[in-house]
């Protein structure tokens, strides 16, 4: 499908590709700060999201993430002719169009753009400081003939990163001229912006509006997609060849010099690029790139953003993620810590579904999240040191979490005679199918929802195992349920006639429709099925919905199912999980197929081929070195959504890992 780029290229990109605009800007790059902040354009800097940004951070004092710098407009002049690098989108034009000046491009470590007009070769590279809000250029002469002058245009927004802004008379157009740095302060409630050269340039304060900017996927989204910017002046400096200049904007008051800055930042990532070897690069570069997720949260706190470029903190992803994370990005120590940031705002036996960032409304929207941090504890169990350490801090927990299920202390949960859990109702939507449509679930799953029972099963016999570990009697509602489901979990979803799994069971009955779902039947460390029974989803499964990017979410022959994720935000949930491809579920597709193998060194073979795509293609096609949230359920499957998931990335690593273990266990 994506096919004009290969594994053997690595994230780089020729001049003849960058002159081809509507390839080119398919192409986004992403920097991320550790703090919550990121950094994200195209490979030609010519912004096409409102989310597009240099630098952007949540802010607690207004509860959101903000978007502060949105570009720094590079002008040279050569005998008092502007040459502009940039490339921006205005009504029915591209102006300027300094991609025609790239001579590549590349994005392995960080982002850089090599420039050429006339004998005058410039690079231009930047980057995030890991551990606050602080942007990096650096700007270098690699060749020139004579002295050449760069200007340098900050383009501010200081606005939500889910708005838009447009000129106005609130915003306080002076800038503060310091010794070694300069400031501005736009907003009441904002923080200011501090920015400084290395070495000193000379600062023209000429304050100006750029008007009508249009972001062409926010267009295509259905949102508005025209917005102003504020520039307060130009940077101006005299370069050599060989010279080197900086550009440092931050939301703290500058303390290093921005050489040391730079430096160290670069060699951090050199270090960690070191300590990822024995992968292809499309997976070392996911590897790596596996920082972008692990953040420190406004309260301190470890904890994992689901997506960028517009997402939080969300628990269900985060308790997903974080094995892979653990495994395979280098954050094992870290991930206990992780869960526990969301265990310790747990609220009637559930842990919250998203973080807010100035702690004062999590959402408790989701009846899982629990369970799947169950799950995440049964998966990083055996990186614990000491497993009697490891069952002291969380068998208590997790008796704690189970008893609620069981005793109906979760809302909208009841844990019924048979041992299984009904959630919901008719006008809720709880579990991770959760679009809704002007307020009326698209995928109604209130009832038996088959994956919520699968992860209880498997729950409730986890923790029946570290009970029995620690000689400690089992509460007799977790052990009459696990006990009851050994026999109401077949007869309830099991539907013979098609040999697979009811989605959800209600008053309406079982639903046939062939979704994912049932999978977790199959995956999970235990599974509550007959080995006969395992083999007929997989075969529903691997029919009508393996592709080549993860799993669909609805079989091509139901009526509700949509080919296509596009349109506006009422035609995209409408397809949201009817179809459309997720390749987070290739982690719980791996561990099934793991599961009946008959003949594993053939199968893990056969998917490693069926998957190139998605392990060794698709991380250089849209977020360079990331993996995308969702695709089109039909051909070309066209990547959708955000750029960068973290469920995704970690479960894409913990199935490419997977597929190279020779043993089946």
């Amino acid at each position: 499908m994506e096919g004009e780029r290969t594994t053997s290229q690595p994230p780089n990109f020729s001049r003849e590709e960058c002159l081809n605009l509507e390839s080119a800007l398919r192409h986004e790059w992403l920097e991320t700060d550790g703090c919550g902040g990121y950094a994200s354009s195209t490979i030609l800097d010519c912004h096409t999201r409102k989310y597009h940004g240099l630098l952007s951070a949540p802010v607690a004092t207004v509860n959101e993430r903000q978007l502060f710098v949105s570009k720094v407009e590079p002008i040279l002049l050569l005998g008092g002719k502007p040459f502009p690098l940039s490339t921006n989108k205005y009504p029915g034009v591209f102006h300027p169009t300094g991609h025609q000046y790239i001579e590549s491009a590349a994005f392995l470590c960080h982002p850089e753009v090599t420039y050429r007009v006339g004998d005058v070769r410039l690079r231009r590279a930047l980057l995030l400081v890991r551990g606050e809000h602080t942007l990096l250029l650096r700007f270098e002469v690699l060749s020139a003939s004579s002295p050449v002058t760069l200007q340098l245009h900050l383009w501010l927004a200081f606005r939500n990163i889910h708005a838009l802004t447009r000129q106005n008379m609130a915003l306080r157009v002076r800038t503060f001229v310091h010794d070694t740095y300069n400031t501005i302060h736009p907003y009441e409630g904002l923080p200011p912006l501090f920015f400084d050269t290395m070495p000193a340039t000379v600062f023209y304060p000429g304050p100006y509006w750029v008007h009508n900017v249009e972001y062409l996927k926010e267009r295509a989204r259905g949102f508005p997609y025209q917005e102003d910017l504020f520039c307060p002046g130009i940077l101006e400096a005299t370069l050599h060849r060989g010279n080197t200049l900086f550009l440092r904007a931050t939301l703290q008051e500058p303390h290093a010099p921005i050489a040391k800055q730079w430096t160290r930042e670069v060699t951090r990532r050199e270090t960690r690029w070191d300590a990822f070897t024995d992968a292809p690069l499309p997976i070392r570069h996911l590897m790596v790139k596996g920082e972008d997720f692990v953040m420190t949260h406004p309260s301190g706190e470890p904890a994992i953003l689901a997506g960028y470029p517009w997402f939080d903190a969300w628990g269900r992803d985060a308790m997903i993620a974080v094995p892979g994370l653990a495994y395979h990005c280098g954050f094992a120590a870290m991930a206990e810590p992780i869960l526990q940031t969301f265990v310790s705002r747990r609220h009637h036996g559930v842990i919250p579904n998203f973080l807010a960032i100035d702690e004062s409304h999590h959402a408790y929207n989701a009846v899982d999240t629990s369970l799947w941090m169950i799950l995440a504890l049964q998966r990083l169990a055996p990186l614990a040191k000491e497993r009697p350490a490891f069952r002291q801090r969380w068998l208590p927990l997790i008796t704690d979490l189970l008893h609620s299920y069981a005793t109906g202390a979760v809302p909208n949960v009841a844990c019924h005679s048979q041992g299984l859990l009904w959630t919901g109702s008719p006008d809720t939507q709880l579990t991770w199918m959760d679009a809704k449509d002007q307020g009326v679930p698209v995928t109604p799953r209130h009832g038996y929802a088959v994956e919520i029972n699968a992860l209880w099963f498997n729950a409730l016999l986890f923790h029946r195992a570290l009970a029995l570990e620690a000689g400690l009697s089992i509460d007799g509602r977790l052990s009459q349920a696990l006990d009851a489901m050994y026999t109401s979990f077949g007869t309830t979803f099991w539907l013979a006639e098609s040999r697979a799994l009811a989605d959800v069971v209600n008053e309406h009955g079982g639903d046939p429709a062939i979704r994912p779902n049932q999978l977790f039947a199959v995956a999970l460390p235990a599974s509550p099925l007959s080995a006969d029974q395992q083999e007929g989803v997989m075969e529903q499964i691997r029919t009508h919905l393996v592709t080549p990017y993860g799993l669909r979410t609805l079989a091509p022959n139901h009526p509700a199912y949509r080919k296509a994720y596009v349109g506006g935000p009422a035609e995209r949930d409408a397809a949201y999980h009817q179809g459309t491809i997720w390749p987070w579920l290739i982690g719980a597709y791996v561990d099934a197929e793991r599961r009946v193998a008959t003949d594993w060194e053939t199968t893990r073979t056969t998917l490693l081929r069926q998957f190139r795509p998605l392990f060794l293609e698709h991380p250089y096609i849209r977020g360079l070195g990331s993996v995308s949230e969702v695709f089109d359920a039909a051909p070309p499957h066209r990547p959708r959504g955000t750029i960068a998931q973290a469920w995704s990335v970690a479960e894409v690593l913990r199935a490419w890992h997977a597929l190279h273990q020779t043993e089946r266990s």
